[in-house]
């Protein structure tokens, strides 16, 4: 399931949506991670849910989250067992455990919360984390632009041809299908760019 959630406008214009995975089949901790986010100051987010680490395996696969929070009160997300499996699926995802919810205040009747009293969650260190996740992903993007676009046409550079061209090729290779590629020649280009 996928829902999209707007909070404030991307602090860049075309920004993507800072895309976060919630691993819960409970509503309410999607309204509270919800809730979070906006209270993070992230921009504009992408929601994701599984009800199961194994569903958020494909998940994962199609493109990494920014950041991932996992019920541990939910048996089929494997405990601490199931946050290191999601670590090495994504090994620079933050990764948030929670028991049931956000609120470290609330007793919850799961199993999980019952044996863990001790464990606490430092509401500000997650705000905090998600924050850096944010501008590192907003970074990456920036610094991925600059190297693969010209600035001032914001045409894809040759680094990025190549790249996209080695692609197809290999695509083409694996399913025997052609492609073609087509070169455009503009007359007098240099001196509209002079100018």
């Amino acid at each position: 399931p996928l829902a999209s959630v707007s909070a404030d406008p991307p602090s860049v214009a075309g920004a993507a949506p800072f895309r976060v995975l919630i691993l819960s089949p409970n509503p309410g901790l999607v309204r509270e991670v919800v809730e979070l986010l906006a209270e993070a100051e992230v921009g504009a987010v992408s929601v994701l849910t599984a009800p199961s680490i194994e569903e958020a395996d494909g998940i994962v696969k199609e493109g990494a989250p920014g950041a991932v929070f996992v019920d541990l009160a939910v048996p089929e997300n494997g405990g601490l067992g199931g946050v290191v499996r999601l670590q090495a699926m994504a090994p620079t995802v933050p990764i948030v455990p929670v028991l049931g919810g956000l609120d470290p205040g609330a007793q919850r009747a799961t199993p999980v919360a019952a044996r863990s009293n001790a464990w606490r969650l430092d509401r500000d260190a997650v705000v905090r984390c998600v924050r850096g996740a944010a501008h590192q992903q907003e970074q990456a993007r920036r610094i991925f632009r600059l190297a693969t676009h010209d600035p001032l046409t914001g045409l894809a550079n040759r680094y990025l041809l190549e790249q996209r061209l080695d692609r197809a090729l290999g695509r083409a290779r694996r399913t025997g299908r052609t492609g073609a590629l087509v070169f455009v020649d503009l007359d007098g280009f240099k001196r509209l760019n002079d100018a």
